[in-house]
């Protein structure tokens, strides 16, 4: 198998091959290579990993890719970003208003422009957008796309019935007027910055005469798209297939008959069906199965950074009231000792192969990141001290005890992924040393990433601990959906992800203040600052930035990677995508 070349040059020089992200942020920004003014944000901060001939192939084929995750709807408001997996499977169905190119730079798609103040798009005081639709655009039952169809989209996410998980973006909105079929005009209720990236950026729309006559369930089974593929089956369990949509409104239609979603066990499954040619993508590999891959016959190892990172948060308050401290983990002084209990460098050289770094915070390998935030170094010792210092107590088993309690918490994650199940249990030993006992309670993917109301242990704060993968909810280093008060979810209002329950007013008045904050240097530093409580709170113990790495056939042809979206970054040209 051939590494791509670019993760060579990358690589080349660097101690034990590590990817050292940050150096690379920092190289670029010397060179002046695509690191954006706060306008642009995320869009330029990465490469592709993977420069194919751009010119387009033949018609005809099918491409299987290989799943080891299963969605739980093909409705994009209710899986949103939280599962890359859902939305990969859901570009190729539904034509974004923005999309990232190869270059992390912003494209239109449905709209005829992003709008800007320059082109009339926003208005100067930046509270109105015009938005012009492209012509001849249709639902893949052939009912014609109108601008109805955005109004809609946003009524059906702000209605609180529906528990639309991401709401960011769309919650600013006063206002929507449709003049006409290809024109909306939005109004917000105020400044918001991140308006373009959250809201329009890779974001599809509802088609209004189908969502409004449909169940929420029945439409995520049987999605209708305006997007280059159209939906054919789903058959839970085994695979999900789609078909080229022959009258998609572009000249470009996709090259490919059929795109075939193969879902399998585990990354295991995924890697053998490589191997053999019975998948021609394989996608989301960890760090750890890089060595097995790298000499396959036929297959490309595409490895790229992203600006997503593992992290375990703790729940700091219970799930039937945010204002009611968890039992365990409302106390700082706890968190500080467990996050000082785990030896993360160990867990990147050891099972990792020394592939990636300790992460910070969601602003890792950007021009926004607090480098002068230091992670809190592996420290047993002080672990102990610190636990002592709260008021528990080792108990004659080992395991600490206060007031009666036995020290011992659930921990959560996606069941059947090998590398975070071997992390685990390196966690589990770690903070046994220092008397803490961690019980293991992972989840299905297609439930562990549930809504809050419907069981899903990433949200819900039914675990005292969970760990995923996340990042930025869009390009701008908007960091209010993550740590804001008002992104705490709960049985009333779902749709926040502010998973640990924190809640800090000067935390707050950042976060406010960094959205209609017009200086690029003044937002800059209440982002910092932001960054900085974050971690004195220590809300989540962030534990290693992700590498994105997967495998494609030579026969393959047309991909390219964008830098932006750690799997549907893979998939953004997906109707260029060729079989040889």
């Amino acid at each position: 198998m051939k590494t791509s070349k670019h993760m060579e040059t990358v690589t080349a020089g660097s101690e034990a091959n590590r990817i050292d992200r940050r150096e690379l942020v920092k190289v670029m920004t010397a060179l002046g290579l695509a690191v954006p003014a706060f306008g642009a944000g995320l869009a330029g901060s990465g490469r592709a990993a993977l420069a194919q001939d751009t010119a387009r192939g033949e018609p005809g084929g099918a491409v299987v890719v290989g799943v080891y995750q299963e969605p739980n709807s093909l409705n994009f408001l209710l899986t949103g970003g939280p599962i890359s997996f859902a939305s990969m499977q859901l570009t190729p169905l539904f034509e974004p208003m923005i999309r990232y190119n190869a270059d992390g730079v912003m494209e239109p798609r449905l709209l005829t422009e992003i709008p800007t103040v320059d082109n009339g798009g926003v208005s100067e005081d930046g509270l109105t957008y015009t938005l012009t639709f492209v012509p001849d655009v249709t639902w893949h039952d052939g009912t014609p796309f109108t601008a109805n169809d955005f109004r809609f989209t946003w009524e059906w996410i702000m209605d609180p019935a529906n528990q639309a998980q991401a709401t960011a973006g769309w919650a600013e909105i006063e206002s929507v007027e449709v003049p006409d079929d290809l024109t909306a005009v939005v109004t917000l209720k105020g400044l918001y910055l991140p308006f373009v990236s959250e809201a329009l950026g890779w974001n599809p729309l509802l088609p209004e005469h189908v969502q409004s006559t449909m169940s929420t369930e029945e439409f995520g089974r049987q999605p209708v798209g305006n997007g280059p593929f159209r939906f054919v089956e789903w058959i839970p369990g085994d695979h999900l297939t789609f078909a080229r949509y022959e009258e998609y409104f572009r000249p470009e239609k996709a090259l490919l008959d059929r795109l075939i979603f193969k879902v399998v066990p585990d990354r295991n499954t995924v890697i053998a069906q490589a191997k053999t040619g019975d998948i021609q993508l394989g996608i989301d590999y960890t760090e750890a199965q890089i060595p097995e891959m790298e000499n396959v016959p036929g297959v490309t190892l595409i490895i790229s950074p992203s600006q997503i990172y593992e992290r375990y948060h703790f729940t700091m308050v219970t799930r039937e009231d945010a204002s009611v401290p968890h039992p365990i983990f409302g106390d700082i002084t706890v968190r500080k000792a467990l996050t000082h209990a785990i030896d993360r460098q160990t867990i990147i050289d050891q099972i990792l192969f020394g592939r990636t770094e300790i992460a910070r915070n969601e602003l890792d390998n950007t021009p926004y990141e607090n480098a002068g935030i230091i992670p809190f170094p592996f420290d047993p010792e002080e672990a102990k001290r610190l636990l002592d210092e709260a008021g528990w107590a080792a108990g004659a088993d080992g395991i600490r005890e206060k007031d009666g309690q036995k020290f011992t918490f659930t921990h959560g994650t996606t069941s059947g992924n090998q590398t975070r199940e071997t992390i685990q249990a390196l966690v589990q030993a770690n903070l046994r040393d220092v008397g803490v006992e961690m019980t293991i309670a992972n989840q299905p993917a297609s439930r562990f990433f549930g809504g809050f109301n419907d069981g899903g242990g990433w949200l819900d704060r039914s675990l005292d601990m969970v760990g995923f993968t996340n990042g930025l909810s869009s390009s701008d280093p908007n960091l209010r959906p993550f740590w804001h008060t008002e992104s705490i979810p709960t049985t009333e209002k779902p749709n926040g992800f502010n998973h640990s329950g924190l809640s800090n007013p000067d935390l707050d008045q950042l976060l406010d203040d960094q959205l209609t904050e017009l200086d690029d240097a003044a937002r800059l530093e209440l982002l910092k600052q932001a960054q900085q409580i974050v971690h004195d709170e220590v809300p989540m113990i962030p534990m290693y930035d992700r590498v994105t790495i997967n495998s494609v056939s030579d026969r393959v042809k047309g991909i390219q990677m964008s830098p932006f979206g750690a799997i549907t970054g893979l998939v953004w040209n997906i109707a260029d995508w060729s079989m040889e």
